[in-house]
């Protein structure tokens, strides 16, 4: 039978030993900080490369976007209770000219 190379001496156990302020201080602040700020990064970062908004006073680079049209024509109500096109709401035979107040863009 061959010969174990046993040590003679079992290995020496490590002792536990106080953690240095230095090691705390990193634990618990450091690291808390740490994710804080990545945290941040991570919601902060969009915006950083995106354009700024628009201000009230600031120059108007855009194209410009017409949503609609001023001479829409709106349907006119009398309380006859039908409309021309047979939904209640609108009087049969009336023109289809726009009212002068109310609606959408909030002139009343």
């Amino acid at each position: 039978m061959p010969a174990l190379n046993l040590p003679s001496s079992p290995a020496p156990v490590e002792v536990y030993t106080e953690p240095t302020l230095l090691q705390v201080v990193l634990i618990y602040i450091g690291i808390p900080l740490l994710v804080t700020a990545i945290i941040v990064v991570l919601v902060m970062a969009p915006s950083w490369t995106r354009r700024g908004r628009y201000r009230p006073g600031m120059d108007w680079d855009n194209d410009p976007l017409w949503i609609g049209t001023e001479t829409a024509i709106a349907p006119t109500r009398s309380g006859s209770g039908t409309t021309t096109s047979g939904t209640p709401g609108e009087s049969a035979g009336t023109d289809q000219t726009p009212e002068a107040g109310g609606g959408s863009s909030a002139r009343w």
